[in-house]
């Protein structure tokens, strides 16, 4: 095998420990209810709550995403991967070009052993907001948490993750709704 090259070593105390790997039930979350107009989601709503809270992130099923996309996406992931690194490279993002590929993202001041590829939607995407308190969407004003992320490398089998990130434009300012925001001065 291969000597690593040192550029992708993490320190020792910032390596992944065997029990926060251990760990695999991920929730798996159903969005079906979500296509049925009739259906309460409540107990949905509530079944993300809590998964962001424990977890950080969850998987969905029934989110009504053809299996043809999905499945086209990660063939044209595997086939720009599959190029050779000048010809990703063409498409780098950088200052002055957000989207597009990188190899040299860091962590913990260590390069990442990773490959990305950042891009938006052509068409604006509208979200419909609801003025109904239960469903208002809330910034949680650190009710959830970051987790950290860690993927342990597999030497037998190339692993894509798609990630589906859906956020505001960069001119609209976030904070939580005022009702959730802890005052020093009421306490």
């Amino acid at each position: 095998m291969a000597e690593v090259d040192p550029v992708y070593i993490q320190a020792i105390e910032h390596r992944p420990k065997p029990t926060t790997i251990l760990d695999r039930d991920i929730p798996l979350i159903d969005l079906s209810p979500l296509q049925d107009s009739g259906s309460n989601a409540d107990g949905l709503v509530e079944e993300i709550g809590n998964a962001c809270r424990k977890w950080g992130f969850f998987q969905v099923i029934n989110h009504g995403v053809p299996s043809d996309v999905r499945l086209k996406t990660e063939t044209v992931a595997g086939k720009f991967f599959g190029l050779p690194r000048e010809e990703k490279r063409k498409v780098r993002k950088d200052e002055f070009k957000p989207m597009g590929y990188n190899d040299a993202e860091h962590t913990e001041n260590v390069r990442d052993w990773k490959q990305v590829f950042d891009f938006t939607l052509q068409e604006p995407t509208l979200v419909p907001v609801s003025l109904d308190p239960h469903e208002k969407e809330v910034w949680s004003n650190d009710k959830y948490e970051s987790v950290e992320h860690r993927v342990v490398v597999n030497s037998e089998k190339e692993r894509f993750s798609i990630p589906f990130f859906f956020q505001p434009a960069a001119n609209v300012m976030l904070k939580p709704l005022e009702e959730l925001i802890w005052r020093w001065v009421d306490h």
